[in-house]
């Protein structure tokens, strides 16, 4: 089975991984088109996938800037006009 793999058309054998164009020139492209031509079609490329901020994540980040700012006061290096 393949699939789209990205706006050039490139196709993405989905068992193997590998990427080629669809050209004759190319092995796995030849294989590509003959699977095209006994009437098969390849998935759609996929959509890139949002990204998802985990609420737990934004805590953790916000715990690290807190220590990082604790840090900076105990050794006197946070800048003056840091707000």
């Amino acid at each position: 089975m393949y699939q789209i793999h990205n706006e050039q058309g490139d196709i993405q054998d989905l068992i193997t991984m590998q990427v080629f164009p669809p050209i004759p020139e190319n092995r796995e492209g030849r294989k590509y088109l003959a699977w095209v031509a006994d009437g098969n079609k390849p998935k759609p490329m996929a959509e890139p996938q949002a990204l998802v901020v985990d609420e737990n994540e934004e805590k953790i980040q916000t715990k690290i800037r807190e220590i990082a700012v604790a840090d900076l006061i105990s050794t006197g290096e946070l800048p003056k006009d840091y707000k």
